[in-house]
Parts: C-alpha cells; structure tokens; sequence
C-alpha cells in the first residue's frame, strides 16, 4: 500500500457499530475521513467503506480481543470519491466495495 487510513476500533465500539447497523458506521467514517481528508466526497466515500465493511464482515475478520482494524487506501478513497469499484482491507482478507 502507498499510505492511506487505519482504523482500529474497539472491541466495544465494532460490536455496537456491527449490530446498529451501517448508519453508524457510515456517520463514524464520514466523521474521520472527513477529518483527514477535508473533502466532502472522500469523507463520504471512507464513510461508505466503513459502513460496508463493519457490517458485512465484522463477525469474521473481527480479532481475538473483538476488536476489528481496517485499512483503507488513499487510492480506495479517491475511486469510491468519483464512484469507481474499489476494495478495502478488513482483518486479513481485501473486499470488494
């Protein structure tokens, strides 16, 4: 990978986000892409990614201690910003999003 985010949640925050649904996910990855990003479609495509991936993966890729790590290239975000297919990588597998 050429940079981009990691995010790391807790085994508390993942299981809450995992079962409220993709909303909360979506309003958590809106939040630090936007920080990190300052662009209003790349926070809402990190925000879509997470939403995606915590939602549809948790269970699976979640780690020992329940907590879940996601990387999401800057090359994922700039596609998912101008609606391309991209993938991002949840515990140790890629997914397509």
């Amino acid at each position: 990978m050429s940079g981009g985010i990691h995010i790391r949640l807790s085994q508390k925050d993942a299981s809450h986000v995992a079962e409220v649904g993709s909303s909360a996910g979506s309003f958590i990855g809106t939040i630090i892409g936007g920080l990190l990003t300052k662009n209003a479609n790349a926070a809402a495509g990190v925000g879509l990614l997470v939403s995606t991936a915590i939602s549809h993966v948790y269970w699976n890729e979640q780690n020992s201690n329940g907590s879940l790590d996601i990387w999401i290239p800057y090359k994922s975000i700039a596609k998912k910003a101008i609606y391309q297919p991209t993938s991002v990588k949840i515990g140790k597998h890629w997914y397509p999003i």
